[in-house]
């Protein structure tokens, strides 16, 4: 390895300090990694670690070190033994220190003429002084994410929607208040500030929203959305340097499409005029379909994926199954969800097009853990997805009001307090948040098997559970049961729970 090259933090990551310790994180779950790095990774770091990579941002390697020793006041030995493996490393590397071993992803120095010049990030090693230290608590002492519901109003009328419309709202938040949180956003260090709907593009003011993203050096959100959006919308979105955006894409069978989104019959063409005008902006695209009963045939997907096949910035095709919601009827569900007898035909020709495709095809047609035998529940289980909800993400609804997840809205369980006069870090610290991420054993009533679980503490100290699950299978009533997906839980009927 040559060490006198240039080097830069891989921008696939990102630097935050959290009050009393420091973290390295893949930059977003949702896009592939751009320079090799690797999607998902979490892990906090000493803040000194998140120092020294600080200094990282293009320039000489061997200059860089004499800078990093004059500055922290560091041997040049213990900040070279730290570097130079996590120059170009092709896995994970353990580095200890003070007695504690941390965990650094692959690929986390590169060569500086590898990155676009306006993807390298800028930071100043004094963003991670500290005066104590906590590598003990998992909760984040600041949100890493945060999500905006700009309103729930939609341009379609999907019968798998997860969301509660029952009152259509846009924000009641002031563009002034989105601005001031946007600014503490950055002040906190925040690694992204989302907007969702509903519809994005349906707010009046998504466009000035934008552009203060982008003066404040935040990265631009993940834009989904079901809208033929005009040329005027994507030249726009061209201006802003708008890099990726996903449109959903249910079928191509005009008949079955009006089924399961409800719209016009011109509505195909203006979806595909809208991504051919995305491919003429050169903005990539993610497509996302939800499979129902209804759009589940060959003869759909082979549809979607004939026409993707003509179109050059298709990043990603992504596949899931309509799931049943809080918000519809078992009955509803049941109505339109996909057979099982669907399903096989569908993998083989997945299986099929993915070695002819020129894009990624990711697809996830498993059925629902909490179906499955104990022994393979208890391995699930222990290898269940880490919850983000109240432990490093925020999602703040429409009327301002805070919730832990998307799918819970105005469940007031999980409401942790509201922005519209609040500041983003007192609603995060507020005794509500902190009192449903410590829910104490003895606090759940008798008849949810958690009460008496001794495998409590360690079950709930860090991935926690679904909440959307739990509600989901069992009813609002007993959102303090056990996951679903828990070996120990409970089997009872699904409830109707909210109509």
């Amino acid at each position: 390895m040559n060490k006198s090259i240039k080097i830069t933090l891989n921008p696939d990551y990102f630097l935050r300090h959290d009050k009393k310790r420091s973290y390295i994180l893949s930059w977003h779950s949702y896009h592939n990694a751009r320079y090799n790095g690797e999607n998902g990774f979490n892990a906090f770091i000493h803040p000194v670690h998140a120092m020294i990579l600080s200094f990282f941002q293009g320039n000489d390697v061997n200059k860089t070190i004499k800078n990093v020793s004059k500055t922290l006041g560091l041997p040049i030995e213990l900040i070279e033994n730290f570097v130079f493996p996590l120059i170009e490393n092709n896995k994970n590397i353990g580095v200890e220190f003070a007695g504690i071993m941390f965990t650094f992803p692959k690929m986390t120095l590169i060569d500086e003429k590898k990155v676009k010049p306006e993807h390298i990030r800028n930071y100043s090693y004094d963003l991670f002084k500290y005066s104590e230290i906590d590598l003990n608590t998992h909760r984040q002492y600041i949100p890493s994410d945060i999500t905006l519901m700009l309103n729930n109003i939609c341009y379609t009328d999907c019968i798998y929607c997860y969301a509660d419309r029952r009152n259509k709202m846009q924000t009641s938040l002031s563009i002034k208040r989105i601005k001031e949180l946007i600014d503490e956003a950055k002040n906190i260090q925040v690694r992204s500030f989302e907007l969702a709907g509903g519809e994005i593009f349906l707010y009046p003011k998504w466009e000035e929203i934008l552009k203060y993203l982008k003066k404040k050096q935040l990265e631009l959100p993940y834009i989904s959305t079901k809208l033929p959006i005009s040329t005027d919308i994507v030249e726009k979105l061209h201006n802003l340097k708008l890099d990726i955006i996903q449109i959903s894409l249910d079928t191509l069978i005009e008949n079955n499409l009006k089924t399961v989104i409800n719209v016009k019959s011109n509505y195909i063409d203006k979806i595909k005029n809208t991504i051919f005008t995305l491919e003429k902006y050169g903005i990539n695209i993610i497509i996302h379909t939800i499979l129902t009963k209804y759009n589940s045939n060959i003869e759909d997907i082979e549809s979607i994926f004939n026409f993707l096949l003509t179109v050059k910035n298709i990043n990603i095709w992504r596949i899931d199954l309509a799931e049943h919601t809080m918000y519809k009827e078992k009955e509803s569900f049941n109505n339109f969800k996909i057979a099982e007898s669907q399903k096989i035909p569908l993998l083989k020709y997945f299986e099929k097009i993915k070695k002819q495709s020129k894009f990624e095809i990711e697809y996830n047609l498993n059925i629902e853990t909490y179906t499955l035998d104990k022994i393979n529940k208890i391995s699930n289980f222990k290898n269940r997805n880490l919850c983000s909800g109240n432990l490093s993400y925020m999602y703040i609804l429409p009327d301002g009001n805070v919730t832990i997840c998307e799918e819970l809205y105005w469940q007031p369980n999980f409401i942790l307090g509201n922005v519209s006069q609040n500041s983003i870090k007192e609603v995060w610290n507020s005794k509500k948040a902190n009192k449903l991420f410590y829910l104490k054993q003895e606090n759940i009533p008798k008849d949810s098997y958690c009460h008496t679980c001794k495998e409590f503490n360690e079950c709930r100290s860090y991935k926690h559970v679904c909440w959307k699950e739990v509600i989901r299978k069992y009813g609002i009533e007993k959102w303090y049961y056990p996951d679903p997906a828990c070996p120990y839980a409970p089997e009872v009927p699904e409830p109707n729970l909210i109509s």
